[in-house]
């Protein structure tokens, strides 16, 4: 593949490549390839006629020309992984040396896809037909149905695998699996808090399928599939699996992650834990700006502190919007203040909270008191996942 390369390219400036299609997003704006900081991935710029070298590499044995180029041993390992939950669960999808076993559109290949700025971009192979097809946009749009264009050319290629036969027996204790089920592990552990409370899902056997529900978007019907496997939709080859992990929890597997059963109880905990802190910090926010504008002595009030606190998150948002989003992950004046305020943020509600008992007694002593410590438990729950301060450099 000697016209590919994985250096970044560009269709601006002095290094420009002319040949390198300008990408788009909604409405035909034109942006231009950005750098990625985390090559090869999504930097990688080649052209068809590489990647249909590359396609019949792939569907072929390991051999380039008549000597062997990669182990046979390796070629029939890509695309199946060993010693997940998803392969002890009995499933055979996955996603092993640079390739991925998917079953998509009525047919089961090898495939590996990217997305970046303006582009997307797939490559699928199917080896036992010998077939294999590359697919690539100049064009990143939220509404355009792309699946639809791999269905057209599964179909083209003629390597749709025949229906699946009836529905295979369930196994007889399905029940046991109705609960609630987060993400473990995460796959961002710096997003581990936002998943835990906003990425549960309901997962519940009845009528005759299980049926998995989650706080955001459509229910997803799994039909059995023998056991506790369990075929999704239009799929050919078993998509879940329901199993027991080491430790006894159970817990509810697909090819790319790992959901386990969690109690009612600690979500609660957690769901009112944010809820204290976000209603805690506008009572912060809307009392002290009420009493700044028609109370005086301003400077002995309780919230003065922890207002001018709760205020200053607000102080690197113009900074943000200065830098380009692509230094988000940089250590940059936008960042570093936004690693101090959050870091002040208890600091200052500390003191408000030690105002609050040299104030006279009250309704408005208490409430304040409650608010402070509202915000200040939320803060000991977000420095917990590490998340106080916030330090956008590490994410």
């Amino acid at each position: 593949m000697r016209d590919s390369t994985f250096a970044y390219t560009t269709q601006v400036g002095a290094a420009a490549d002319p040949r390198l299609a300008m990408g788009h997003f909604e409405g035909g704006k034109a942006h231009a390839a950005v750098p990625i900081g985390v090559r090869p991935a999504a930097q990688f710029t080649t052209t068809a006629a590489d990647m249909l070298r590359f396609a019949r590499f792939v569907v072929g044995d390991g051999r380039i020309d008549g000597a062997t180029f990669i182990e046979p041993a390796l070629m029939r390992a890509r695309a199946r992984p060993a010693g997940t939950e998803a392969v002890r669960a009995g499933l055979p999808v996955g996603y092993a040396l640079g390739l991925g076993l998917r079953d998509r559109d009525g047919a089961v290949g090898v495939c590996h896809g990217g997305d970046t700025v303006g582009f997307r971009a797939t490559v699928c192979a199917f080896p036992a037909h010998g077939r294999a097809f590359f697919i690539a946009f100049n064009a990143d749009v939220e509404g355009a149905d792309y699946a639809r264009i791999r269905a057209l050319l599964v179909d083209a290629l003629g390597v749709a695998t025949p229906a699946p036969a009836a529905a295979a027996v369930p196994a007889a204790d399905l029940d046991a699996w109705n609960s609630l089920y987060v993400p473990a592990p995460n796959r961002f552990e710096s997003f581990a808090y936002l998943d835990r409370l906003f990425g549960v899902r309901r997962v519940e056997w009845r009528d005759g399928a299980l049926q998995v529900r989650p706080l955001q978007g459509a229910p997803l019907r799994l039909e059995p599939a023998g056991g506790r496997r369990f075929r999704q939709a239009g799929r050919v080859l078993p998509s879940h699996a329901l199993l027991v992990g080491d430790d006894g929890t159970r817990v509810l597997v697909d090819d790319n992650q790992t959901l386990a059963r969690t109690g009612l109880s600690p979500l609660a905990v957690l769901w009112a834990s944010l809820a204290a802190g976000v209603l805690g910090v506008a009572y912060v926010l809307l009392v002290g700006a009420w009493r700044l504008l028609r109370r005086r002595p301003w400077r002995s009030d309780a919230l003065r502190v922890p207002w001018i606190g709760a205020v200053a998150l607000l102080a690197p948002l113009p900074l943000f919007l200065r830098q380009p989003f692509l230094q988000f992950g940089d250590l940059t004046a936008a960042s570093a203040t936004l690693a101090v305020v959050t870091a002040a943020l208890p600091a200052a509600m500390l003191v408000g909270l030690a105002r609050t008992r040299q104030a006279p007694g009250g309704r408005q002593r208490t409430a304040d008191a409650i608010a402070l410590l509202a915000v200040l438990q939320w803060c000991a729950v977000l420095a917990a996942w590490g998340l106080l301060p916030l330090l956008t450099w590490a994410l």
